[in-house]
């Protein structure tokens, strides 16, 4: 729950930017504000999965079931870390150009890495090379090499 979380949903509502936010603990006055907008928030878990090929950015965390289905899709990540795996996740993968970092207190830091990561291709590229690296193996395989060449780049 960021402090940036409902300024962000904003900032893309009002850019009519579709949109798929997981917010367990959102409100009822909040949810309303996003029901007729681009902006689709959800309390519940969502399989994002079958959304992941229509992406054209994430924005996470950065727990790392997450990430890496994102990554396996080469879908880039604006990342905004709240603990310390998720800050270290985010710094190796900003390491390997897929990912950009946000305050998860700043909208304007969001806002910023969001345009970023939507008009460079570079991060793009970069998240599908890392995709085509797992390509062909299983989803559990692909997570577990994954994770380990992260932390492996962790040092």
């Amino acid at each position: 729950d960021s402090p940036a979380l409902l300024p962000l949903l904003r900032w893309l509502a009002r850019r009519q930017i579709s949109t798929v936010c997981v917010a367990p603990h959102m409100a009822p006055k909040d949810l309303e504000e996003f029901a007729r907008s681009s902006v689709v928030v959800s309390t519940t878990p969502v399989d994002l999965r079958p959304l992941l090929g229509t992406c054209r950015l994430a924005v996470l965390n950065g727990g790392h079931g997450t990430v890496c289905a994102c990554l396996m899709a080469g879908v880039p990540l604006v990342l905004m870390p709240r603990l310390l795996e998720h800050e270290i996740t985010a710094y190796r993968l900003v390491d390997l150009g897929a990912a950009r970092i946000a305050a998860p207190d700043d909208v304007e830091s969001a806002g910023a890495a969001l345009e970023a990561v939507v008009n460079d291709e570079r991060y793009h590229a970069a998240a599908r090379a890392l995709a085509a690296c797992y390509a062909g193996a299983s989803e559990r395989e692909n997570i577990a090499s994954l994770v380990d060449d992260i932390l492996r780049l962790q040092g």
